[in-house]
């Protein structure tokens, strides 16, 4: 397999795990009306969800911004400091 390849087909096993990390979140979602009453939580549950999920999004933000931030540093370093080096980021 040639580097194209393996590139394509570690997309390929990245895409099919967020595919089934989603799924499994759905699936939670849509079991949630049964689980509610079984739990002591009961509708703070779906609050406390929604919570995680949306704290588990920081995360990637926050790495992208280091990204442009640590290129932007790497460049003022070097002294080439200029907008193109922040484009192709």
């Amino acid at each position: 397999m040639d580097i194209a390849g393996s590139t394509l087909f570690i997309h390929l096993l990245v895409v099919l795990f967020g595919a089934g990390a989603w799924i499994a979140v759905n699936g939670v979602w849509v079991e949630l009306p049964v689980i509610v009453y079984q739990t002591p939580e009961e509708w703070n549950l779906p609050a406390y969800l929604t919570i995680i999920s949306q704290v588990g999004n920081i995360g990637p933000i926050i790495v992208a911004i280091m990204q442009v931030l640590f290129m932007f540093w790497l460049s003022v370093l070097k002294g080439t400091s200029d907008i193109k080096i922040l484009m192709k980021a």
